[in-house]
């Protein structure tokens, strides 16, 4: 998504009263809305790319709040490639078009009237210098009026978290889905983007404490009520970061091979001792909280989630601790399904955030943002339409 500096006032009125219309979605034209369009495909036939916010910002008063809805014949002024409008280039097409008009009645006349045909060039001359000095003008007044753009803003996440996050899944998975659409939401000018760095625990520890991108997504909260109990990563989250309002809602839940004594384990005392799988980057607050701490358990932290699984079918680890989401695409994925079975006696609900940085200058604006975003898309039912057709293709059963 990404947006441009708004220019619009008397340069759109010139362009409409000009009449000229671009059939042929082409950048630096006017274009006149067809049956079947929508702004993403417009802007990839003008700009090669999909990003639709370059249109959708030097058109609000046309389309209105929602971009995805645009009606046929709409007219829309589709900016040049440096970000300005078309609409100098309409205006003097329009004072060159009069200036000949006057030029060529001059020259039928000049066999009768050899002064008239002087007089029409000068009028000729004159009609394109007041032409040329009111575009001067008008331009001038558009530049001292243009706000200045918003800064951009970057939100990084990371591969290997299906269905919520992977550059290989539908949309970019359904977490990003929820955040691109909140930031579209939420009416900002600000452009906003998403980049994935595939090293989650970087993202903490490194690039936003160096304020390196606004903000990182998708995140556990952890309980800060219970700040003495949790690991130190969490605790860091505790201290340096603020969090969204919570997008989605998981169970965090504990798997093992069908038949162990684990599978239907009644109470977590009776994991005490178990060699446990968490991913790297993985929040343990849920752990910590429940006594399960490097002192009662002995934890493997790789990098990838389907190292827990094939550690756990190879006997090196005993349960693997893991949103039930995430196993259950994951499992499918490796076949296991099946073979290795989420307790059903444990497990808690947790909350998945947008995480910022709480000395970066800009949190409160990328929390704001997010926010607004999301509460206008659960108004409006997208926040569900959204996770339902996610879930429908992503989720898959534990057992064939």
């Amino acid at each position: 998504m990404r947006t441009t500096a708004k220019l619009m006032g008397a340069s759109l009125i010139a362009i409409a009263a000009a009449g000229q219309s671009a059939q042929a979605q082409e950048a630096c034209q006017v274009y006149e809305v067809q049956a079947n369009d929508n702004l993403r495909e417009i802007t990839e036939k003008a700009y090669g790319h999909s990003k639709f916010r370059v249109i959708y910002n030097a058109n609000r008063d046309v389309i209105g709040r929602n971009p995805n809805v645009i009606e046929i014949g709409m007219r829309l002024v589709l900016p040049c490639a440096d970000g300005s409008l078309p609409a100098e280039a309409v205006a003097a097409e329009a004072v060159a078009e009069e200036a000949e008009v006057l030029t060529a009645a001059a020259t039928k006349a000049g066999t009768e009237a050899p002064q008239a045909d002087a007089q029409a060039e000068t009028q000729a001359e004159t009609q394109t210098e007041t032409g040329v000095e009111t575009l001067a003008t008008a331009e001038q007044a558009e530049t001292q009026a243009a706000p200045a753009a918003a800064e951009p803003m970057v939100l990084i996440t990371g591969n290997d978290f299906p269905p919520f996050t992977g550059e290989d899944l539908p949309g970019r998975g359904m977490f990003t889905q929820l955040i691109e659409t909140a930031a579209l939401r939420s009416a900002s000018d600000t452009e906003v983007s998403v980049t994935f760095v595939n090293d989650w625990e970087s993202h903490l520890e490194t690039l936003l404490p160096a304020m390196a991108f606004e903000g990182s997504f998708p995140w556990l909260k952890p309980d800060c009520e219970e700040y003495a109990v949790l690991s130190e990563g969490d605790k860091v989250r505790c201290d340096s970061y603020r969090f969204s309002d919570p997008f989605y809602e998981i169970v965090d839940g504990f798997f093992a091979a069908t038949g162990s004594v684990y599978a239907d384990a009644f109470d977590y005392g009776a994991l005490k001792g178990a060699r446990i799988c968490r991913p790297e980057g993985y929040s343990m607050a849920h752990l910590d909280t429940v006594g399960l701490t490097a002192e009662t358990v002995k934890f493997y932290r790789p990098v990838q989630i389907s190292e827990c699984f094939t550690a756990l079918t190879a006997g090196a680890v005993d349960v693997v601790a893991l949103d039930t989401l995430v196993a259950s695409d994951t499992l499918a994925t490796m076949g296991l399904a099946g073979q290795i079975k989420e307790n059903p006696n444990l497990g808690e609900v947790k909350s998945l955030h947008a995480i910022v940085h709480k000395d970066h200058p800009r949190a409160d604006e990328t929390l704001d943002l997010l926010n607004r975003g999301l509460k206008e898309m659960s108004v409006s039912g997208e926040w569900y339409a959204i996770i339902s057709k996610a879930l429908q293709s992503e989720i898959r059963p534990l057992t064939n």
